[in-house]
């Protein structure tokens, strides 16, 4: 899954960090490349959320993956 937000991207990470544990997923790896990535599991399962910003910051493209 992927798609835009009128977000900066450090408010979007700040989001999925925030909201995922509410749903059972435990954040197991998190950093920063050419944007920010947050890796968690649940139920044997992982998913990585990388967030990335435009130049302004204003805006960040999220791409949602299993891995």
């Amino acid at each position: 899954v992927t798609y835009q937000i009128e977000k900066p991207r450090s408010g979007v990470a700040d989001f999925y960090r925030a909201e995922m544990p509410k749903r059972g997923w435990t954040l197991t790896d998190e950093g920063i490349g050419g944007g920010i990535f947050l890796v968690f599991t649940k139920d044997g399962k992982s998913v990585r959320v990388t967030v990335a910003g435009n130049s302004s910051d204003t805006s960040a493209s999220v791409a949602i993956t299993e891995e």
